[in-house]
């Protein structure tokens, strides 16, 4: 009897102590792009010019980035545009590719379709989950799709003692590193573009003869 009592004494402690720890407000916080690698250089880039564009295709929690667990009032908020986030992430890594960032070229539209957090449980303390998830395609000048495809990146902070935005932060960046390094080790992607540059050459030849 005396055990159970004392089991019962201390889930209530820690539970008494877990939402201590977790604020009932409202919080915010900076995303920022860390990539965990840097991209290889990709031939004959240079001859090839991308403009990319973002769009908040969303259908829910469009304004949320998390919401911590059981405390439905306390949504965790970003500091910053996270669809130009993904946006500029991804034209980063195009420039480290070597391409040229500029307009009259290919033109690369990123569909983001989630960028969040859920803090679920996973024994003794929740841990932190994040997803983002985009579609990326590829137009030539003519308004041609030459190339789609879904990438998704996933973070994850395990053990998670108290349910902050920085903590959500964390595995919100890890999940996007993780897309947008897909997005550069796309081999299709990369013929694509590499055929957008034999063509480009094709047409500049013709147009100096």
């Amino acid at each position: 009897m005396f055990r159970f009592l004392m089991q019962a004494i201390s889930v209530a402690a820690l539970g008494s102590l877990l939402a201590a720890c977790n604020s009932l407000s409202e919080e915010s916080v900076a995303i920022a792009y860390v990539p965990s690698s840097a991209p290889a250089a990709v031939p004959g880039a240079e001859n090839v010019s991308l403009s990319v564009i973002a769009v908040d295709k969303r259908a829910q929690l469009r304004d949320l980035i998390g919401t911590k667990r059981a405390v439905n009032t306390a949504r965790l908020l970003a500091a910053n545009d996270v669809i130009d986030l993904v946006r500029s992430a991804v034209e980063q890594d195009f420039k480290a590719e070597g391409f040229v960032i500029g307009s009259g070229g290919l033109t690369v539209t990123i569909d983001v379709q989630n960028f969040y957090n859920d803090f679920r449980s996973e024994g003794a303390f929740p841990s932190a989950l994040a997803n983002v998830a985009f579609t990326l395609r590829v137009k030539d000048g003519a308004g041609t799709t030459l190339y789609t495809r879904f990438y998704e990146g996933n973070g994850k902070v395990e053990n998670v003692f108290n349910q902050s935005a920085d903590t959500a932060k964390v595995a919100l960046q890890q999940a996007l590193a993780n897309a947008v390094r897909q997005v550069t080790e796309d081999q299709a992607l990369q013929a694509v573009l590499q055929s957008a540059r034999s063509k480009a050459a094709v047409t500049a030849g013709q147009r100096r003869s």
